[in-house]
């Protein structure tokens, strides 16, 4: 006999034929007008990550979505057969905010998520998640997505094996203002996470990486272009020329969902929005003689009077050729030349710094010096310039940093000097200078 669930206004139930599927349905029958569009089109169109996977199937007029869960256990069923502890709790809170904040970059709602320990499942740990997600347009008596998270760690909170400490019962108290986002949530459980348990750097910062990807690199590449927070446009044109772009490119998108289309339409946004900006800023350069960012040399390109005597000899060392009027004797400062040298038997490799700072690991994507050694840290350790000199910083690695055969307390850093001797998992480095 299958049991009827009611939620939201929805009736749901499990069928396990042919396979394991969560059916969600409404007594009166749900037409496409219920749902919001471009969110079906785009679940039907890309598998989310995190999210089951959800079918629409239309019976007599009538649209259902079934889930597949697959081999996955819910929340209140993987309690029941293992022991909780409050650290499980923030990670796996951690792991919900996560996953709600990134689907953000597939145009879902945070309020359309069921939150319930019943409706959450689990596959085979507290960080490996999967929620459901329903794009309908409305959900009746539904809360705001604050209110269910502070709801759903308030429960979890209660059936740990120990009391709730002092973290726990603050992060409570902050959990209770409305005013915070699904990011803010985010730090807090973090900084609960290396409260409960002292746990490396390292392992903090592999939490993430169970959660969603983004399905192009694009998008990353999006998120990593900063603008000034003072930019403004000043060419009414190029505003108008870009928004047109834009909605050209994602109604596109929205009258043919495919993946390909979505990545096609991300990467014409990031040209257009880049295009744009530097052709503000150039403009606004040439149009409003916004002089003040500009050093000596830029004003010379654009035939603009000479700066004070003392700001021209500060900038000497930027140039090719020096020309010292009336005979004067200038100091140009040093020119520190710092690298490293690894010997590997009869044979070194001299390792140049030529980053400011210089990161040693094996994730090849963010540091400047990537090796794939047993035991290295994504992010091992940091040498930094420091005026003339440079320090050396183990960043939390995993298996620690030595200097001089002591080992470096994580993210301090120390002062580097001609000579010394650095060791990351049985690889050692000898630090050179030359002026």
């Amino acid at each position: 006999m299958k049991v009827r669930n009611q939620i939201y206004g929805l009736v749901y139930e499990i069928n396990m034929n042919p396979g394991p599927v969560i059916i969600f349905s409404r007594p009166l029958a749900l037409e496409e007008a219920d749902f919001i569009s471009i969110q079906k089109k785009m679940i039907q169109s890309i598998a989310i990550p995190r999210l089951l996977a959800l079918q629409f199937t239309e019976i007599d007029l009538q649209i259902t979505m079934r889930f597949k869960l697959e081999s996955k256990k819910t929340l209140s069923q993987f309690i029941q057969n293992k022991k909780l502890h409050e650290t499980d709790c923030y990670r796996l809170l951690y792991a919900i905010t996560s996953i709600i904040e990134d689907s953000k970059n597939y145009l879902l709602s945070e309020d359309r998520y069921l939150l319930q320990e019943q409706l959450i499942y689990i596959g085979t740990d507290y960080t490996d998640v999967h929620l459901i997600y329903l794009p309908l347009k409305a959900l009746q008596h539904k809360s705001n997505v604050q209110v269910e998270m502070h709801q759903l760690a308030s429960n979890l909170f209660r059936k740990t094996e120990q009391p709730l400490s002092i973290s726990g019962q603050k992060l409570l108290q902050q959990m209770n203002a409305s005013t915070l986002q699904m990011n803010d949530l985010k730090e807090l459980f973090l900084q609960c996470i290396a409260d409960a348990e002292p746990l490396q750097m390292e392992e903090i910062q592999e939490l993430p990486m169970v959660l969603p990807q983004k399905p192009n690199s694009l998008i990353k590449r999006l998120l990593k272009l900063s603008m000034p927070s003072n930019l403004s446009f000043n060419n009414p044109f190029l505003m108008i020329t870009c928004l047109s772009i834009l909605l050209l490119t994602w109604l596109m998108f929205i009258l043919y969902p495919s993946v390909g289309a979505f990545n096609l339409c991300l990467g014409i946004t990031m040209f257009a929005v880049n295009a744009t900006y530097w052709l503000n800023v150039s403009i606004g350069k040439m149009e409003t003689s916004d002089l003040s960012s500009l050093n000596i040399f830029e004003k010379q390109k654009y035939g603009l009077s000479m700066v004070n005597a003392s700001e021209y000899y500060e900038n000497l060392s930027e140039q090719t050729n020096l020309l010292i009027p009336n005979d004067a004797t200038v100091l140009l400062p040093k020119q520190v030349h710092a690298f490293l040298e690894m010997n590997q038997g009869t044979t070194s490799e001299k390792i140049n710094l030529n980053a400011d700072p210089f990161v040693i690991g094996r994730n090849a994507d963010i540091v400047q010096y990537a090796v794939n050694w047993v035991g290295i840290s994504r992010m091992h350790l940091e040498i930094a310039r420091e005026g003339m000199e440079y320090s050396v910083k183990d960043l939390g690695s995993k298996n620690g940093s030595f200097l001089n055969e002591e080992q470096m307390i994580p993210h301090k850093s120390y002062m580097l000097t001609e000579g010394d001797r650095i060791k990351i998992v049985e690889k050692e480095f000898l630090y050179k200078k030359t002026i």
